[in-house]
C-alpha cells in the first residue's frame, strides 16, 4: 500500500513539474490550485494531461492549454472603457489586490471570469 502511494506522489510531482516547466504561469500557483484551474480531480488525470505535453518548452507557444480542451488564463472581458480586463490567475491572488486598493477608499469585488479559469476584480 505504501509502495503505491509512494508512487503515486512521485508521479504526480514530476507532473507538476513538467507542467510548471511548460506554462511558466502556474510557477507561482500552489499544486491543489492548479487541480481547481485545470478541472481535474485526480493525480491519472493530471499524468494524462502532461503526457500530451511536447518534449520540448520553446514549443510552448504552439500549445497553449486550450490545445489540451483546457480553459486559459486569457480572456476577450472588457471594462466600461473598452479597455481588456486583467486576469488574475487564482482567487487568493484577486482578493489580496482587491483587500490593498480597498484600504485605499477603493470598494472592489473579485468574481469569477465567465469566459475562463481565471478572476477579475470590479469597481463596486
Amino acid at each position: 500500500m505504501f509502495k503505491t502511494l509512494k508512487k503515486q506522489l512521485i508521479m504526480e510531482e514530476k507532473a507538476f513539474r513538467q507542467l510548471r516547466k511548460h506554462f511558466p504561469n502556474f510557477k507561482s500557483v500552489r499544486n491543489d490550485e492548479i487541480y481547481q484551474y485545470l478541472g481535474i480531480n485526480s493525480t491519472k488525470e493530471l499524468v494524462e494531461l502532461v503526457e500530451k505535453l511536447p518534449l520540448s518548452s520553446s514549443e510552448q507557444s504552439e500549445f497553449p492549454l486550450s490545445a489540451y480542451g483546457l480553459k486559459t488564463l486569457m480572456c476577450t472581458c472588457t471594462d466600461s472603457e473598452g479597455n481588456t480586463k486583467y486576469l488574475y490567475p487564482t482567487q487568493k491572488e484577486a482578493v489580496s489586490v482587491c483587500k490593498y486598493h480597498t484600504q485605499i477608499k477603493f470598494k472592489m469585488k473579485v468574481y469569477p471570469c465567465p469566459e475562463s479559469n481565471g478572476w477579475h476584480i470590479s469597481k463596486g
